[in-house]
């Protein structure tokens, strides 16, 4: 038995780095694998542009409700038995540092195709729709609040419990993003998310 703790003893002596070194890439790649599966996979993104017409848009809780709301009309795409709905923020501001840090920000997010669903401001949904990005929602349903590629998010009331949201004047544009084909084809989350977003503002237009 003493002989069996004396080597254990030299090896922990001679090699103890190396045994730390392990136990520590043992322990990150357990913790980056654990985050993984923790990672949340959202249901739907949505891709939410407006030229700060309140500081509001940054603030958690805000966020928070918009995404509760559009929650309600999303199918459980990844059948984890809740609906998640990402918000994406891309706020313009006051300065000419802001509203290019915006615009990066913008071509990023429309370049990677990830968000298929968008929440404009006037302006934003005046560059989108010239820019191609807007699919013609008009087959999906009927309503009063939906004209061609826009659903008026404001007037038919569907964000009128989220607190500080509606600006007098303002409008906001929930869109849909031009199906990819090609994108689809090689990326089938994207398919599936296409599918999903498609649903959701398809449930929103036969409610309002």
């Amino acid at each position: 038995m003493k002989s069996v703790l004396k080597k254990l003893s030299n090896i922990w002596y001679y090699y103890k780095y190396y045994m730390l070194a392990v136990l520590i890439a043992a322990v990150a790649l357990f913790m980056t694998v654990k985050s993984c599966r923790e990672k949340n996979d959202y249901d739907v993104s949505l891709l939410f542009m407006n030229h700060g017409y309140g500081t509001n848009f940054y603030r958690t809780e805000t966020i928070d409700q918009i995404s509760q709301i559009l929650g309600q009309f999303s199918p459980d795409r990844n059948e984890d038995g809740k609906t998640d709905v990402q918000v994406i923020t891309i706020n313009y501001g006051n300065t000419f540092q802001q509203n290019n840090s915006a615009n990066s920000a913008r071509s990023a997010n429309l370049a990677a195709g990830k968000s298929v669903l968008f929440l404009l401001d006037d302006q934003n949904y005046s560059e989108l729709k010239a820019g191609g990005f807007l699919a013609d929602l008009s087959e999906l349903g009927q309503s009063e609040y939906l004209e061609g590629d826009s659903f008026d998010a404001i007037s038919s009331g569907l964000f009128s419990s989220v607190e500080n949201f509606v600006v007098e004047g303002e409008s906001f544009h929930l869109c849909l993003r031009v199906y990819d084909e090609k994108k689809a084809e090689s990326d089938s989350a994207f398919a599936e998310q296409y599918t999903a977003a498609k649903t959701l503002i398809t449930n929103i237009i036969n409610r309002y």
